[in-house]
């Protein structure tokens, strides 16, 4: 009885693991890492700050993302460019899919992460905002930055480093680039401007 029983619950657990939402969602999107269904991972740090170029870099929070490419944005021109050339604009969760954000027009320009839809959106939009993002890259060093050179649109890639604000300038007249810190904000000023130490392609 209790070999019956225990080849039963068996049976009961092999069912539910392969029929559940979350191992669903992780094959819906080919190629895909199982850490782009988590969020990414922010913990909050105060009082570290390094040289950056003509000004200094202070230190937000430890930041690691895993997630799709939705788009990139290279730029040459304004003050922003000699600290961050590039912006990636990255989904993760159900935005890392095809089947969502290929209904979706997305594009990153201005340094703007922009996305409108026909008909009904693939997702809700609080979902669209939880869960992209558009990153402002900014380097730590040459094979960083060779790294970065190297992604391309829909490939999917991990980033590992800081969220940060950049300052520059005295106290009487100063320039000044500062990160978001939350997933759910959207608007002016709701970008990530990540110092990224480790580019990990999938």
């Amino acid at each position: 009885m209790k070999l019956i029983l225990l080849i039963c619950l068996g049976f009961l657990a092999f069912y539910i693991y392969n029929n559940s939402t979350e191992n669903y969602v992780y094959e819906s999107a080919d190629g895909a890492p199982p850490s782009v269904y988590k969020d990414p991972v922010q913990k909050n740090i105060s009082g570290k700050s390094k040289p950056f170029q003509r000004g200094v870099l202070n230190l937000l929070a430890g930041y690691e993302v895993t997630a799709r490419i939705l788009d990139i944005g290279r730029y040459r021109h304004g003050k922003e460019v000699s600290i961050a050339p590039m912006d990636l604009t990255l989904g993760w969760k159900k935005m890392s899919e095809e089947a969502v954000f290929k209904r979706l027009n997305v594009r990153n320009t201005h340094r703007w992460y922009k996305y409108n839809w026909r008909g009904a959106p693939p997702i809700p939009p609080r979902e669209i905002v939880r869960s992209s993002a558009n990153v402002h890259v900014i380097s730590a060093n040459g094979s960083v930055r060779d790294a970065l050179a190297t992604l391309h649109k829909y490939q999917f890639v991990t980033l590992k480093g800081y969220l940060v604000h950049y300052r520059e300038g005295t106290s009487k007249k100063w320039w000044e680039w500062k990160s978001s810190l939350s997933r759910t904000d959207k608007g002016d000023g709701s970008c990530e401007l990540m110092y990224v130490e480790r580019v990990l392609p999938h």
